[in-house]
């Protein structure tokens, strides 16, 4: 219970003595730097103490063992600026600190040592009655809250009104805490920074509370009580980052300066965080990682140490506060046996230090907020399935010893244990074609001029994930291929075709006139781009070239009911889940669906919305044999020479396998003599056996261009505001040029002459600005390159060659690890 009503109460570091110890193994180039435990007993020092390194997360493989993402080791220096500045002087601190790490900006430096502070100046929370304003005022004028003191002022402290109106107290603590200031007031504040605390603290104390404050000649512990929440109120923060990631080689020197000037660990200290590293480059399938935040740090590391909390930790965290909770179930233990009055405060005092402790670890280490590292950390979460992986941290122990008549003490190395191994989790992607998908989209990019091109390569045995990336113009949030919702066009006509089959309303032999570049069904008009293929067409012709007149009458054969419950049965109007982050939806009308419309329209792929993740998993459920299953990405996970595989999903048959042939054979017709043939024809792809479906779609004047839109979507971020409905109306009836506000992109399968392996890729590039518009001729050639690549026919994009020499041929498997690529062994 707060003993003092008129202050809010705030937890602070209490004082304690501490001590910083180091030692530099030059041979493996590491660097331990030792520190205090916040639970130090002043009393009865420690003489030996354990320093523990962040405990081992994971890292993030390719499918052959190359590193996708790994931890690393790095060095901040960390601190409480209600500790610190109690008892040290700023600038001082500053302008060492920013020496001793090799010429940091001071101003910068003290910014950041300073997070309450805005503008140099920290406004204060606590809201005071008029009374108690005046009697702050008086006091900071005179010395006395009476205003019959004969002290100097107390510079750039005053007292000001929030945006309720109510009294606050404002200072600047540069100044306030400054040798300039301190020596102004007496000769006994000018060299004792805690003095000078103090005396700001009693005489605020006073103002506030009047005779209820405790006084000088008081009970000594609950005046230093009274004191704390006075600074807590004064600098809430009790954490912060002063200097993240510093050069290890510093380290000797900083630590010298902290020592010499006798700043307590509780105060300032050298922590080893991590930082995430990407060896071999940056994809946005990786996602990001980000610092928790203070509040949320504290909800975490509560929950963990066993509050009641809502919410659970992510793996890292859970890892990182795992031996925080440990000590501090052994400290209740002691706080439930201790018998006398002294033992009781004693362990309650290591209990508090504990959860502050586990706060401090937690906000030290990076969490994961989207993309692969998301997904990874929440799969190490599930402590039922991977509860069993090693998870110790490296450990160093050692003696603090001071001999007799000196003032510093010395570290002697006692042991030291070496981290468990650090799990690898083993992806689908091939890091060489992931790193060729990126670069063919930074072609098309700069070719095409689109608003962003996506593209996802899949295995169709597996459905594993062999690559997949994007490219924007333009800011935009999420990760597209799960993010962006568009218009399929006529590669969603695969799906339509599969319906038509498997219901029995259409063979493949079936005849239909499909006019001359416009059709009418009903009272609409249909029309066709102007190459399409004109008079009657078979259903497999009408696939093959892309005709949108064949298709409508094909689908409107459908029943819209049987329709509807298939395209659900390949998950689209469904987010997939793949705890990568943020999804969308995408969007399919509800039934009943008017025929010539609607219906009509879904039949070539208009009025309905998915992403690029959702119709790859569907189209590639009719490409592989009907079959849909989740798109996969994580594979196994390994530690100590053992490799644990993911279960995999079962398959969940749509299609029987005959339709699924079927439209395959109308697919590979569509390569042969189709829209696919300007880049697919068997003559440009020499042994290998493909199949393709163009998609080239016009939007509506009821859309919104990509481009437009998304530029609206940066101005708005960057101002902080939302589009509104008439935004919106404003965006629709803006002049276009219609050549520009096309969707195009391209399905493709195939594999090598003679091989089982087969591949599916997956283009769109939405809104080329260049001189083409279909997909054929935007999305194709992209597609093609890609797949030529999955399948081994190019390396690097270079072309290889088949036999280097008689008896041998190139292998097929692309990430084979060489001699040269020792790297590249997988160890389990």
């Amino acid at each position: 219970m707060n003993p003092h009503p008129n202050l809010e109460s705030a937890s602070g570091l209490r004082p304690a003595s501490a001590f910083f110890a180091i030692a530099v193994v030059l041979g493996l180039a590491a660097i331990w730097v030792g520190s205090a435990a916040l639970g130090a007993d002043v009393s009865m020092p420690r003489r030996e103490q354990v320093e523990k390194d962040p405990p081992p997360a994971y890292d993030i493989v390719d499918r052959s063992g190359r590193p996708m993402a790994l931890f690393v080791q790095r060095l901040d220096l960390v601190m409480s600026p209600n500790a610190l500045w109690q008892a040290h002087t700023p600038e001082k601190i500053a302008v060492g600190v920013a020496d001793a790490l090799g010429g940091l900006d001071v101003d910068e430096l003290l910014t950041r040592m300073m997070p309450d502070a805005e503008h140099g100046a920290i406004k204060t929370t606590l809201p005071l009655d008029g009374v108690q304003a005046a009697r702050i005022q008086n006091w900071i004028a005179t010395g006395d809250p009476n205003g019959e003191g004969s002290a100097r002022p107390v510079s750039r402290m005053w007292i000001a009104r929030d945006e309720h109106g109510a009294y606050v107290l404002v200072w600047q603590p540069l100044v306030v805490l400054g040798e300039t200031e301190r020596a102004l007031h007496g000769e006994v504040y000018a060299e004792k920074p805690l003095k000078w605390a103090r005396y700001i603290a009693d005489g605020l104390a006073l103002a506030v509370m009047g005779e209820d404050a405790l006084k000088v000649g008081d009970d000594e512990l609950e005046l230093e009580r009274q004191r704390g929440e006075i600074w807590s109120w004064l600098i809430p923060t009790t954490y912060c980052v002063a200097v993240r990631g510093f050069d290890a080689s510093r380290a000797p020197e900083l630590i010298e300066f902290l020592s010499a000037n006798h700043v307590a660990a509780h105060q300032m200290r050298i922590e080893r965080g991590r930082d995430r590293q990407y060896p071999s480059g940056r994809f946005d399938i990786l996602g990001s990682w980000n610092f928790v935040e203070r509040d949320e740090a504290r909800a975490l590391s509560a929950y963990a140490l066993g509050e009641d909390q809502d919410g659970q930790p992510s793996a890292t965290a859970a890892a990182a506060l795992a031996d925080d909770a440990r000590d501090l179930e052994r400290a209740l233990d002691q706080l439930a046996a201790a018998e006398e009055q002294d033992e009781f405060e004693s362990a309650t005092g290591a209990v508090a230090n504990l959860r502050a402790r586990a706060t401090w670890d937690l906000l030290a280490q990076p969490l994961p907020v989207s993309g692969l590292e998301r997904a990874c950390d929440r799969l190490l979460g599930d402590e039922a399935s991977w509860g069993f992986l090693e998870r110790s941290r490296a450990q160093y122990a050692f003696r603090r010893h001071r001999a007799i008549r000196s003032k510093t003490a010395r570290s002697y190395y006692l042991d030291s244990i070496e981290a468990s191994e650090t799990p690898q989790l083993a992806t689908t992607f091939d890091l060489m074609l992931q790193r060729q998908v990126g670069l063919a989209l930074d072609d098309a990019m700069d070719e095409h001029k689109p608003a962003l091109a996506m593209a996802i390569v899949v295995d169709l045995a597996t459905n594993e994930v062999l690559a997949v990336d994007a490219r924007t113009h333009y800011r935009i949030s999420g990760f597209a291929p799960l993010f962006h919702e568009f218009t399929p066009g006529s590669t969603f006509k695969v799906n339509v075709m599969a319906c038509a089959l498997e219901s029995g309303v259409v063979r493949p032999s079936d005849v239909f006139d499909v006019g001359n570049r416009s059709y009418r069904l009903g009272k609409r008009t249909i029309h066709e781009a102007e190459s399409s293929k004109t008079g009657r067409l078979t259903a497999a012709e009408c696939l093959a070239h892309s005709v949108n007149a064949g298709l409508a009458q094909i689908g409107v054969r459908v029943p819209d009911t049987f329709l509807h419950e298939k395209l659900l049965a390949l998950h689209y109007a469904r987010a997939p889940h793949t705890g990568l982050g943020g999804e969308r939806d995408g969007y399919l009308p509800n039934l009943p669906w008017k025929r010539d419309w609607t219906h009509a329209s879904i039949s070539f792929g208009h009025e309905l919305k998915v992403t690029l993740w959702q119709h790859a998993a569907g189209l590639a459920a009719i490409v592989r044999g009907g079959e849909w299953l989740p798109l996969r990405v994580i594979d196994a996970i390994g530690q100590n020479g053992e490799r644990y595989e993911l279960p995999r999903a079962a398959p969940e048959r749509v299609f029987s396998a005959e339709t699924a042939e079927t439209v395959r054979e109308m697919m590979m017709l569509g390569a042969r003599e189709g829209t696919g043939k300007p880049v697919a024809a068997p003559e440009k792809l020499p042994g290998l056996v493909v199949g393709t479906k163009t998609g080239t779609a016009q939007k509506v004047p009821t859309e919104v261009c990509m481009h437009l839109e998304l530029a609206d979507q940066v101005a708005h971020a960057d101002q902080g505001t939302r589009c509104t409905p008439e935004c919106r109306r404003r965006m629709v009836h803006a002049a276009r040029d219609h050549r520009v506000c096309y969707t195009s992109s391209m399905c493709i399968w195939g594999r090598v002459e003679g091989s089982d392996r087969e591949v599916m890729v997956y283009v769109v590039v939405d809104e080329p600005r260049g001189a083409q518009k279909y997909g054929s001729r935007v999305a194709g050639p992209t597609a093609v390159r890609i797949l030529k690549e999955a399948l081994g026919a190019t390396r690097n994009g270079d072309a290889t060659r088949p036999d280097l020499c008689e008896g041998f041929a190139a292998s097929t498997e692309r990430s084979a690890p060489t001699p040269e690529q020792p790297w590249a062994e997988v160890g389990w």
